[in-house]
């Protein structure tokens, strides 16, 4: 499962190679695109209420929040997000 916005800031980041665009592409075909809710959308709020969080992080933690799924991420910064479970990727 994945929000909308993971695939715009993944497939978004500036020279991605078109061999990095294409691996992207695969994993996210193999997932479903969870679809936006009011629900999701005023946990955000609340979210960049409470921390210093940009609104594509808001959006992305609060779809695994309200989806109920922990959240594969390389960023810690979702850590300061009690409620959120996360699988940290460390590079």
């Amino acid at each position: 499962m994945y929000c909308f916005i993971t695939e715009i800031e993944l497939l978004g980041k500036p020279g991605i190679k078109p061999t990095e665009a294409k691996l992207i592409k695969a994993v996210l075909k193999a997932a479903t695109k969870v679809t936006h809710t009011q629900d999701m959308n005023e946990l955000a709020i609340v979210l960049k209420q409470q921390k210093t969080i940009k609104t594509p992080d808001a959006l992305i933690a609060a779809t695994a929040i309200t989806c109920g799924v922990p959240l594969l991420t390389a960023d810690t910064g979702f850590m300061r997000i009690k409620n959120l479970d996360i699988i940290l990727i460390e590079f």
